[in-house]
């Protein structure tokens, strides 16, 4: 949140600036008008008053188109949010409340009282002989111009800052996309489904259930594999149990360590493609009646056995209500997923059969169950035949969190989609911001050197010589700006490093792409002006007045 305002202030102070130049370029127009109106006794202070009132006017105008769009925006978001075109966070909770309104307002009033006052006090401060005997011309070495490139250049440090950040995010971003999530998401259906202790009351029902509904989903045309966990990667993640290993005695009280757990069925590794490593994977034989196993993941399995084969080993699980527990052996050792999310690490993670799994507080199964279905076909397609087989077995048990498994990664990463979409945004529209003021303080700025650049072609200057002057001009503010904005971004970044996943804060081609398109892009707004300026007729600028 913290990271989102400072965009928006920043762009925010961006399009004041804009706003300023084009006050002062203004104001440097009605420097007559100004001067009449001082000749004839009016004060100083009414003259500001009636500029700030001006650009009063202006900032409400502003707010208001601002709200209407922000209104256009908040529809269309909770539109896209209920179709699923987007996923945000908390989407249904924006609105346009009295905050927000108050926020506004606020900013309505006092935007044009701090940026105002600039081009407000030098056009009332104008020479009154001086006006009225020069017309509006002005110089290139006046307060004012001087004031123009400097909210030029501060614009160009702004843009950089911002699009830097954006391209830090977005770098940060594909880099979690890249990240090896363990298991094949496409084709995948998954859904949640809790049996009530009241009806389902003994370790028999439980599984039985699962049991039964796993073969009937199982055998549905299209279903290629189906199995179902306690957990779901990405999107439901299991506590940590403490477990002793056997052979290796452990302090009084303490035990070797912690895992996640999850409890799974048979078909959960085929259908999410977790690949094995060692061992074998669970079977329907696994039941109530085998002898107890559990499977571990490669983390697990490499800081518990780093030199040594752990199938066979036997592992115990810890009671919180002090039941035994049987020693369990290891049967198998599957493939690393990234159960917490594509930017967390894999945990040590152990999986107990479903069948097999004694509850450690309650003595019951876990009643609440994913269900994990592997197809050929679109997985939703599936649903209602699913449904229909649901509904046999229980009418009164739902299928709940009905989603593929491309939906529930793409839900995982939402959070850092939604932070990169409006960074980036709000990075493109400084850019388009600052491009308008460098374009609009050169072409104001040349139109201002008409009669200078009529004698320099007068005296033999060519249309490249014009162009050249124009450019270098122009350059030398946006390579200060750049430069201030380099500066600027690597500290920025450091705020932005709680985000960024193996990506450096100080990202050097990051930096590099990002300063290198600003200076491209602005030397051709700058080259605008310039190609203008060198074609028009020197006789015709010596003219100007």
């Amino acid at each position: 949140l913290l990271i989102l305002s400072l965009a928006v202030g920043l762009v925010l102070l961006l399009a004041c600036a804009n706003v300023a130049n084009l006050m002062i370029a203004r104001g440097e127009a009605r420097r007559t008008e100004m001067a009449i109106r001082l000749a004839l006794g009016a004060s100083r202070f009414r003259l500001l008053r009636q500029l700030m009132t001006e650009g009063l006017v202006l900032s409400l105008a502003g707010a208001l188109v601002g709200l209407a769009l922000a209104a256009l925006c908040q529809k269309a978001l909770l539109h896209w949010a209920a179709t699923g075109a987007v996923q945000l966070p908390r989407v249904s909770e924006v609105a346009l409340d009295r905050p927000v309104l108050l926020f506004t307002s606020l900013l309505a009033l006092l935007t044009p009282l701090l940026f105002g006052l600039l081009p407000a006090l030098p056009a009332t401060r104008t020479a009154i002989t001086g006006a009225l005997g020069t017309g509006s011309r002005g110089g290139t070495g006046s307060v004012r111009m001087h004031t123009r490139r400097a909210l030029m250049a501060a614009q160009v440090t702004i843009a950089t800052v911002l699009l830097i950040a954006s391209g830090l995010l977005l770098k940060s971003f594909v880099r979690v996309l890249q990240q090896p999530s363990g298991i094949q998401v496409d084709h995948v259906l998954t859904f949640r489904t809790s049996l009530p202790e009241a009806r389902y009351p003994g370790l028999q029902e439980v599984s039985d259930f699962y049991t039964h509904l796993l073969d009937r989903v199982g055998h549905l045309p299209g279903v290629e594999r189906a199995g179902a966990s306690s957990g779901l990667p990405m999107a439901i993640v299991s506590g940590d149990w403490s477990f002793d290993v056997e052979g290796r005695p452990s302090p009084t009280g303490r035990h070797p360590g912690k895992a996640d757990w999850y409890v799974v069925t048979p078909g959960y590794f085929e259908a999410l493609s977790i690949g094995l490593v060692k061992g074998r994977l669970l079977r329907d034989s696994d039941d109530q009646r085998a002898a107890p196993v559990i499977f571990l993941n490669e983390t697990s399995a490499n800081s518990l056995f780093p030199n040594e084969n752990p199938v066979g080993k036997r592992i115990r699980l810890t009671s919180v209500t002090g039941a035994p527990q049987p020693w369990r052996t290891i049967a198998g050792v599957v493939h690393d997923v990234r159960q917490q999310g594509l930017d967390t690490p894999p945990h040590a993670e152990m999986f107990i059969p479903h069948t097999q799994f004694l509850h450690f507080s309650a003595g019951g199964q876990v009643r609440s169950m994913t269900i994990v279905v592997r197809s050929a076909v679109d997985p939703l397609a599936l649903m209602p035949e699913i449904h229909n087989q649901l509904t046999a077995l229980d009418p009164l048990i739902p299928a709940a969190q009905v989603q593929s498994m491309d939906a529930v990664v793409s839900h995982a990463v939402a959070d850092r989609r939604m932070i990169v979409d409006l960074i980036g945004a709000f990075g493109l529209l400084a850019l388009l911001l600052a491009l308008i003021g460098v374009y609009g303080v050169m072409a104001y700025t040349t139109l201002q050197r008409t009669r200078e650049i009529g004698v320099r072609m007068a005296l033999g200057a060519s249309g490249s010589n014009v162009r050249f002057l124009i450019l270098k001009d122009g350059m030398q503010l946006v390579f200060a700006g750049t430069s201030l904005g380099l500066l600027l971004a690597a500290a920025f970044g450091r705020v932005l490093a709680s985000l960024l996943f193996e990506v450096n804060s100080v990202d050097v081609p990051v930096f590099a792409i990002c300063a290198t398109a600003i200076t491209i892009l602005a030397a051709a707004a700058i080259y605008l002006p310039a190609r203008r300026a060198s074609v028009m007729d020197p006789m015709a600028a010596l003219r100007v007045d």
